[in-house]
């Protein structure tokens, strides 16, 4: 989250090599709602290092809002663009328990 920031603060560019991983987690997250990067690494069979590398790029890239469930546990989704007030740099919301 803080290399998220400090590049959006610097507005130092994101490179992206559009891997068959990022291509796998774009589709599999517009047929489900989130993932966790614990989730990612295991179904995409990568190093947490490198689903770590490729959610904060596409955080960067502002394509992706983390939902913080609680404590640090921490669930990934596509941006929605469609919001009225245009779109945001990234967005964090807590998710309470219900």
């Amino acid at each position: 989250l803080l290399e998220v920031m400090r590049r959006l603060a610097h507005k130092q560019p994101t490179k992206v090599h559009y891997t068959e991983q990022e291509r796998w987690l774009l589709h599999y997250l517009q047929d489900h709602e989130t993932i966790s990067q614990r989730e990612f690494q295991r179904k995409a069979r990568i190093s947490y290092f490198k689903a770590q590398r490729i959610l904060i790029n596409l955080l960067a890239l502002q394509l992706l809002d983390i939902l913080l469930i609680s404590g640090h546990d921490a669930r990934y989704q596509l941006k929605d663009r469609a919001r009225p007030d245009g779109p945001r740099p990234f967005e964090i919301r807590r998710l309470e328990n219900t």
